[in-house]
């Protein structure tokens, strides 16, 4: 009974060791984005989290729900179906203009969503 117990506990042990030896978690930046994006339900939702405690109606552009989009495409922050020409998208990865937002700015994944939704027209959808 005590060599059946320690067999397992080496087959055990040993399947522990290498079973994910092989396994990746995917990148979260080249995950595929849906098609679509919705400025309410998923451009929005990261102004929210991560833009307004500056962006609140006091600093350009005003990034509040109900404001931001407005702001956005009137103010010249976006132009439409132009990602790498938008100030907002410049802002989000710091080049050309300064890296937003200040404190250290937001994930690839975000800045995707956000450049994806410039890219299929900045639909206020």
């Amino acid at each position: 009974m005590k060599k059946i117990f320690q067999f397992l506990l080496v087959i055990g042990l040993s399947l522990m060791t290498f079973s994910c030896y092989y396994d990746e978690l995917a990148d979260q930046a080249t995950l595929p984005l849906p098609q679509n994006i919705s400025f309410q339900d998923q451009v929005q939702p990261i102004f929210n989290q991560n833009c307004v405690n500056c962006h609140n109606g006091n600093q350009n552009p005003d990034l509040r729900s109900g404001n931001s989009f407005t702001a956005l495409l009137g103010g010249g922050f976006v132009i439409p179906s132009e990602s790498e020409n938008s100030i907002l998208y410049k802002s989000l990865i710091g080049q050309g203009a300064p890296l937003m937002p200040p404190s250290g700015g937001i994930s690839q994944t975000k800045i995707n969503v956000v450049k994806q939704w410039i890219d299929e027209g900045a639909l206020n959808n």
